[in-house]
């Protein structure tokens, strides 16, 4: 019997919004990406984000913004 995997077993890299900090470095379903702003920014967006089943990620990308 033949399986079929799925191609989307991970999501693309969410990149790092200027001014910002991300821990997390795997992107498989269910891996989750955390955002923090340097000192003096304030965080707009999600602080946190989920990879999805879709290959989507949870969330909005998050910014830096001066507070």
């Amino acid at each position: 019997m033949m399986q079929c995997l799925s191609t989307a077993d991970h999501c693309p890299d969410p990149g790092v919004p200027a001014g910002a900090r991300r821990d997390g470095h795997i992107f498989n379903i269910g891996d989750k990406v955390t955002y923090r702003c340097e000192d003096g920014l304030m965080l707009v967006g999600s602080k946190e984000r989920t990879c999805k089943e879709s290959g989507d990620w949870t969330g909005n990308e998050p910014e830096c913004h001066c507070k």
